[in-house]
């Protein structure tokens, strides 16, 4: 029987990896005058893992991990480093968003499995997927769709 499902536990574990491993500030709720680009939380789904046991209930948990970014049209423009012949500009905050997009597969495939789950045990953490775009906004977004499995203690 499922008596809790581990969202706030597994959200808060995420939270705490982010802040301490990178520089790109993690908000629960972004003020008004939040520097660009930041991270928020987006969405979870978990579901009952189908290996689950009498005792045991293990989830398994995909939690999207939201960077934004406004104003990416302005500022300093970059130029693509990269060994093609045709380099790129890219604005300062696209870029930005990158390296944030980089620094989070990073700490998810490194640490996730590790992470500090309350009343929990990771038993494995992946990063599925990652989109980046531009908004209408001349801003720039990613997502970052993670997975982690989860076993009550």
């Amino acid at each position: 029987m499922i008596k809790h499902m581990p969202v706030l536990e597994l959200q808060q574990a995420i939270y705490d990896l982010l802040e301490k491993g990178q520089t790109t500030k993690v908000y629960r709720e972004v003020p008004a005058e939040a520097e660009s680009p930041y991270i928020m939380l987006g969405l979870c789904i978990m579901k009952p893992d189908a290996d689950e046991t009498k005792t045991n209930v293990i989830w398994n948990c995909s939690v999207a991990i939201d960077i934004w970014s406004t104003g990416a049209g302005t500022g300093e423009i970059i130029e693509d480093e990269s060994e093609s012949d045709t380099a790129q500009q890219i604005p300062d905050q696209a870029k930005k968003v990158y390296e944030a997009v980089n620094d989070i597969n990073y700490l998810v495939s490194k640490y996730g499995d590790r992470i500090a789950v309350d009343g929990y045990k990771a038993l494995d953490a992946d990063v599925e997927q990652c989109e980046t775009y531009p908004t209408s906004d001349l801003g720039y977004h990613a997502t970052i769709t993670t997975r982690f499995l989860l076993t009550d203690k």
